[in-house]
């Protein structure tokens, strides 16, 4: 409390201040503490008697309520530190348990994607076998051939539709 809020060499200064300063200039509280001074009136200086210590002030920074508003935060930060241990432990196990899955899946992946190279390996074997390979049914490349879209047409429809070539026309009708 001395060092701070009654400080003996700040009422040194101040009266310094005060007996250096124009007394036209003083304001507020120079006003009323510079007579005082000049009267060596004791009222100016603390006579073991402080607001602060004998509870006059609002905001009381004593000990007490100093000490347990630190054992507040001391609580505070406990509870805010066992929360993210909680928090750490959760996610650690889902990180256990999604590591789990993912090696699961990648296993039964990786198992699929070997029998269905293993069928597709028997096809080819099987087609080759039975001599139905890529060409189609029996072998024959002309066999893949697509057919033409429209099929020959016949003579007698050719003459009914009066495009028969003058070979295949009658005579004499």
């Amino acid at each position: 409390h001395v060092k701070h809020d009654h400080n003996m060499w700040k009422y040194v200064w101040l009266t310094v201040y005060l007996r250096e300063k124009d007394k036209t200039t003083y304001r507020g509280v120079e006003q009323h503490i510079a007579p005082l001074l000049d009267k060596h009136s004791p009222r100016v200086m603390p006579i073991k008697r402080a607001r602060a210590i004998q509870g006059q002030v609002k905001d009381k920074a004593t000990l007490p309520t100093i000490l347990s508003k630190i054992e507040d935060v001391r609580l505070t930060s406990t509870q805010v530190t066992r929360t993210l241990e909680d928090m750490r432990a959760q996610l650690d196990k889902q990180r256990e348990e999604l590591t789990l899955k993912l090696a699961q899946v990648q296993e039964e992946t990786s198992h699929a994607l070997e029998e269905a190279a293993a069928a597709a390996a028997a096809a080819v074997r099987a087609s080759e076998a039975y001599g139905t390979g890529a060409e189609g049914g029996d072998g024959d490349p002309a066999a893949s051939e697509e057919p033409d879209p429209e099929p020959p047409r016949s003579r007698s429809r050719l003459r009914s539709a009066g495009t028969a070539p003058p070979s295949s026309r009658p005579r004499g009708k």
